[in-house]
């Protein structure tokens, strides 16, 4: 059974790209504009979307506490043993260029997603038909009303009533400077509560909390408590280990349910698209194949525009650089996963003039940290689908906050292929964007998660050349 399993697993994506076919093949057949008319096989595929929902069950579940620990474990400095005298200050160089490389380069690659759905978002673009996803989410919330207490439909409805007779006039408020609706979103947003959040409906102020906790622990490791008792100081420096081993084996336990519920992923797929194109016909195809091509297009641009640009102020010629790279970049693509090529990513360097210091250090920790790819996916699925739902929001102004949590999910986003989709889920699922519409994406996920994985290792590596040049440029070049 075990070695059924296993080359099932192995051959997962021609799975998933004969559960696609045939989805979109049985949906075809199955769809029927007329409600009435539903035939045998529509309610054998409906019957058939079981898996898909049971694995969102688990993902509801598991995934909230895999972001948290996740970042707690980032932010409190790693699962490896910290302290005063084995902080290196090799490490902490390398540290300081990673976290400096960091900062520069992921926020930008989310600001240039945001910037560039702001002229062109494929949910509003007339060239596809989106109907099958605003359908959805109208059915969604119809059987969301459908359920509230009659009081509150009563009274809702007499709010109408008075509102369209000119009895109450809701309050409207006053047009604010971009500056103040800034200021306001920030303090919405790290507005922490750890006893309410903790039940993950508020994720975004779930992520400042357990940093901040994270950046506490770290603090205790490496220098202590400082109480004046030297023996509460030691237990206190044991126990914030301890706990942050803990939370290592939480993130590895949770990414471990998710890689076996991922052995679902082509039975989800299946019945995901086949009942949507079942119910909603053949728009799902357009949709996403358009939602592919603009993604892909802007990573093709912001690693020719960002990365080569950092190249070429280091004097690295980025052709050459891409053709050195060429069999790491491929085996990216294939596996999914830039933890999998890590020890290809650390021998490329080597083979490229990075020294093994620079290489063995940033190599790790880009992998860890460094998710342009990862950041910009998470920001584009986020605008596309506020767009389909309808929710407000989607300026530039308005998604910083949105961007400074997902600069710090992707931070703790696990190398494993298709975690960055999961990642996202309790994210939106807090702004009000219901999930299944996350899960349909799936059908396209696995290609663009092979397209990102490759940004990220590319990343990596212009992180390492620029580590190599800056400790061991000539005066004359700095």
């Amino acid at each position: 059974m075990s070695k059924i399993i296993r080359t099932y697993a192995d051959n997962q994506g021609k799975a998933m790209l004969i559960a696609a076919l045939a989805a979109i093949f049985l949906g075809w057949l199955a769809f029927s504009p007329d409600a009435a008319g539903k035939s045998t096989l529509y309610y054998f595929l409906q019957v058939m979307a079981i898996p898909a929902d049971l694995f969102k069950a688990v993902i509801n579940l598991v995934v909230p506490i895999l972001v948290s620990s996740a970042i707690f474990v980032v932010a409190a400095g790693g699962a490896k043993k910290l302290s005063e005298k084995d902080d290196s200050l090799a490490g902490k160089k390398m540290g300081f260029v990673t976290a400096g490389f960091l900062a520069f380069t992921t926020p930008i690659a989310c600001l240039f997603v945001v910037i560039f759905l702001q002229f062109f978002n494929p949910a509003e673009s007339k060239l596809i038909d989106v109907s099958f996803m605003t359908e959805r989410t109208e059915q969604i919330k119809q059987a969301h009303d459908a359920q509230k207490p009659f009081s509150e439909k009563y009274l809702a409805s007499k709010k109408i009533e008075a509102i369209n007779s000119g009895e109450f006039i809701p309050y409207e408020a006053p047009e604010t400077h971009p500056a103040i609706q800034a200021r306001e979103k920030v303090k919405a947003t790290t507005n922490m509560n750890l006893f309410r959040d903790i039940s993950f409906s508020n994720m975004l102020q779930l992520v400042f909390a357990v940093l901040l906790l994270g950046f506490a622990f770290k603090a205790i490791r490496i220098y202590g408590p400082k109480s004046g008792d030297e023996e509460e100081d030691v237990i206190v420096k044991k126990a914030a280990e301890s706990f942050v081993h803990f939370s290592s084996v939480t993130m590895h336990g949770s990414l471990w349910i998710i890689q076996k519920a991922m052995l679902l992923i082509p039975f989800v797929i299946f019945g995901l698209v086949a009942t949507s194109i079942a119910e909603s016909g053949l728009g799902l195809i357009g949709s996403l194949s358009l939602f592919m091509a603009t993604f892909i297009a802007m990573l093709l641009i912001y690693v020719t525009g960002m990365y080569g640009t950092i190249l070429t102020v280091i004097n690295r010629p980025f052709v050459g650089f891409l053709k050195s790279r060429k069999e790491l970049m491929i085996k990216a693509f294939t596996t999914s996963s830039s933890s999998a090529v890590m020890g290809v990513s650390i021998a490329t360097a080597r083979r490229n003039g990075i020294d093994d210091e620079t290489a063995n250090i940033t190599i790790p920790m880009g992998a860890t940290v460094n998710m342009d790819g990862t950041a910009m996916y998470q920001i584009f699925v986020a605008m596309f689908l506020m767009v389909i739902s309808g929710v407000d929001g989607t300026d530039v102004v308005s998604m910083l906050p949105v961007i400074l949590v997902i600069v710090l999910a992707s931070m703790g986003t696990p190398g494993a292929p298709g975690a960055s989709l999961f990642i996202l889920m309790p994210i939106l699922a807090s702004m009000g964007i219901d999930t299944n519409l996350v899960l349909l994406i799936l059908a396209v996920d696995r290609l663009l998660d092979m397209s990102r994985t490759v940004v990220n290792v590319v990343g990596d590596q212009v992180m390492a050349e620029v580590a190599y040049w800056w400790f061991h440029r000539h005066p004359g070049d700095a």
